[in-house]
């Protein structure tokens, strides 16, 4: 019932897969351009289909991915990225829970809690015999840290007497965040009848992302605050004199934060199955 459900939905539109225990289907195909996000954390796929430009963004913070025959087209990508986890999906979300029951719609706070989502990439155990193979990249990475706030404008000059003060210094920008830790990326593999190529892109290639991410630039600091205004006089005597006094100075802008620190880099265990 479950496998059959989720080939009838699995059409433009991304499909989340949320199960306790292992999830098994017997085939299963993501078609070109399709977003699929799995929450499961034990995927057993007798046939795996990926078409020309599609995604699989795997959600559990762990997950054990089998896969007995294995047919990825070009620019495909296994994706357990910080980012993928932060960035709200391309669309709404089609739900398949494991009773088989669906969901069209997970709101964002929910979905946030679903996934426990931090800026730490994801750890990926699989397993893989590949038919086929054009390009693919499996993505445990960190995401980047956040850029510092900007600092405050510093405060106004008090008006003056004689001469006004001058604006007060801008306030300093925040620290950057942090950059997310890479999750480890465990791949055992076995092709057809090819060997793969470990580079960027290209023909019957796999692209191993599992970096930590950088580090955010710190915040850009605040502006000077203006300087004061000097006050109007008129004397007591016959003859009427107006004089301004000197305008303060416009204050010095603050300092930029420091850059957040960069994540560790994730483990990479990569053997080829006999």
């Amino acid at each position: 019932m479950k496998t059959t459900l989720l080939l009838l939905v699995c059409l433009w539109m991304p499909i989340n897969l949320r199960a306790q225990n292992r999830h098994h289907i017997s085939k299963l195909t993501v078609v070109m351009g399709e977003v699929l996000e799995v929450f499961s954390d034990s995927l057993h796929i007798d046939t795996l289909i990926m078409q020309d430009d599609s995604r699989i963004v795997f959600l559990a913070p762990e997950t054990k991915l089998v896969i007995e025959n294995a047919f990825v087209g070009k620019n495909c990508k296994w994706d357990a990225s910080g980012a993928s986890a932060i960035n709200k999906p391309k669309f709404n979300a089609l739900s398949v829970f494991a009773d088989g029951s669906t969901a069209t719609y997970i709101p964002k706070t929910q979905r946030v809690q679903m996934v426990n989502a931090s800026n730490n990439g994801r750890n990926i155990y699989a397993s893989v015999i590949f038919r086929f193979l054009y390009g693919l990249t499996i993505d445990t990475s960190g995401e980047y840290g956040h850029v510092g706030r900007t600092g405050m404008t510093g405060a106004k000059g008090l008006d003056g007497s004689n001469a006004a003060p001058n604006g007060q210094p801008g306030g300093d920008g925040g620290p950057g965040g942090s950059g997310g830790d890479g999750g480890t990326l465990s791949l055992l593999y076995a092709c057809d009848g090819f060997s793969p190529v470990f580079l960027k892109e290209g023909f019957r290639s796999i692209n191993l992302l599992y970096r930590g991410g950088l580090g955010g630039s710190g915040g850009p600091p605040g502006r000077g605050g203006n300087g004061g205004v000097a006050r109007r006089y008129i004397d007591n005597g016959n003859n009427t004199v107006e004089w301004d006094g000197r305008k303060g100075s416009t204050g010095p802008y603050g300092r930029f934060g420091p850059s957040g620190d960069n994540g560790m880099d994730g483990a990479l265990i990569l053997k080829k199955l006999n």
